[in-house]
C-alpha cells in the first residue's frame, strides 16, 4: 500500500494467469481504516469489496541523548560609509561669524582666541564640502552549532489481513506488513 497524490493506493497481483493479473485500486486517502474496515466497490472503482483487519502496534524505544549538528541566527552589525555634504552647515556657520564679527565690539579684550578656517578635507578622494559618515545595521547570520537532545524512537507497526469479496465469494486474500519509525525529542537544548 501506498500514497500517491491525494489518493491511496493498493497494487494487487492475482497469480490466475503467466503473466499474472494486476489491479490497481486507488481510495480516498482521508479514508480511516480502522482496526475492523470494509472498503466498498464504489469506494475502490470495482466490482468487489474489501474488508478486513488492521492491528497497529507502537514501540518506544529506552530514552536516548547525545548532541545534534543545528542551525542558529546570530545578529551581526554591517557598516558602509556614505558621502553627506557639509557645505549648508559651513555656509551657515560663516554666516554667524560673520554677523558676530560685524555686532561685536572685540576691542577692549586683551586678545580673542583665533577660530580655524572651516575648511572641509579633500583628503581621501572625497569631493569638496563632503564627508565620510558610518551607516550600520544588523543582519542576522546563519551559522552552524550543535546541541544536547533528549529522544526516544517511537515506532508504529501495522499488519493488514484482508479479503475481496463479491457478494458473499471471496475472490481473494491479502497480507501486508508496514512499519515507520520517528524520533520524539523529550528535551532540546540551546543551539550554539
Amino acid at each position: 500500500m501506498g500514497k500517491s497524490g491525494q489518493k491511496k493506493q493498493l497494487t494487487l497481483a492475482v497469480a490466475n494467469a503467466n503473466p499474472a493479473t494486476v489491479i490497481k485500486l486507488k481510495f480516498d486517502k482521508n479514508i480511516e481504516l480502522g482496526e475492523n474496515f470494509t472498503l466498498t466497490a464504489a469506494q475502490l472503482g470495482q466490482n468487489f469489496d474489501l474488508t478486513g483487519n488492521l492491528v497497529t502496534k507502537v514501540e518506544r524505544s529506552p530514552e536516548q541523548s547525545g548532541r545534534e549538528s543545528c542551525t542558529y541566527q546570530y545578529p551581526q552589525t554591517v557598516c558602509r560609509s556614505i558621502a553627506k555634504s557639509v557645505e549648508p552647515a559651513l555656509e551657515t556657520t560663516q554666516a554667524t561669524i560673520a554677523k558676530l564679527d560685524q555686532t561685536t565690539d572685540f576691542s577692549n579684550l586683551a586678545s580673542v582666541p583665533s577660530v580655524p578656517s572651516a575648511e572641509v578635507s579633500k583628503n581621501h578622494g572625497q569631493h569638496p564640502g563632503q564627508y565620510n559618515t558610518p551607516n550600520c545595521h544588523t543582519v542576522w547570520v546563519s551559522r552552524p552549532g550543535t546541541m544536547f537532545v533528549c529522544y526516544f524512537i517511537e515506532t508504529t507497526l501495522r499488519d493488514i489481513n484482508a479479503r475481496f469479496v463479491q457478494g458473499e465469494k471471496t475472490l481473494a486474500d491479502y497480507q501486508g506488513k508496514a512499519s515507520s519509525s520517528e524520533r520524539i525529542y523529550t528535551y532540546q537544548g540551546t543551539c550554539n
